[in-house]
């Protein structure tokens, strides 16, 4: 349980950041409830893979953030969640600048080291929060942060392009 207080009048607190994953693992729970083996539910790009499909693990497809029609990777998932933070589905373009959704609370601009991060964990809410705190930090601080969890793994894409991993995130991938 988390309690949350405040002393300044007019400040809020936003929960769409952890939203998504919150709602997937309660969906996750009645299912579990309901003694399903095997499910897979998606809100978004935050989903939860329970089970397996057929004996054969899930395979979740994380989207190139340049290319809509195109897949960075292939992860094989089972019994676990994966969520996606990115500049690729919300923003817009003024004068050649991407500007989008994920702010950088120390500038109030948009984040500007990454293009995609992708977080797998063992529940969707924490995997929702850690995908934005990823994107946030960048390649370099991020992944070296994600290969200091325990049972988290982590991708990101930088701002060039190019492809980062945590230590145990190829393990993941389709072969």
């Amino acid at each position: 349980d988390y309690i949350v207080s405040k002393d300044v009048s007019g400040v809020r607190l936003a929960v769409g950041g952890i939203a998504k994953g919150y709602a997937v693992d309660r969906a996750m729970e009645i299912l579990r409830g309901k003694n399903l083996s095997a499910a897979l539910i998606n809100a978004g790009g935050d989903l939860y893979c329970l089970g397996t499909k057929n004996g054969n693990p899930w395979r979740v497809g994380i989207q190139e953030p340049r290319n809509t029609n195109g897949l960075a990777e292939v992860l094989q998932m089972r019994e676990s969640a994966v969520a996606t933070s990115g500049d690729y589905q919300r923003y817009y373009m003024e004068n050649g600048v991407r500007y989008h959704h994920i702010l950088n609370p120390s500038t109030g601009l948009p984040a500007r080291q990454s293009r995609s991060a992708t977080i797998v964990s063992s529940n969707t809410e924490q995997a929702d929060a850690f995908a934005t705190a990823l994107f946030i930090m960048g390649p370099v601080d991020g992944i070296g942060w994600v290969n200091s969890l325990p049972e988290i793994e982590g991708m990101v894409i930088d701002s060039t392009g190019t492809t980062y991993y945590s230590d145990g995130f190829a393990d993941l991938l389709e072969k």
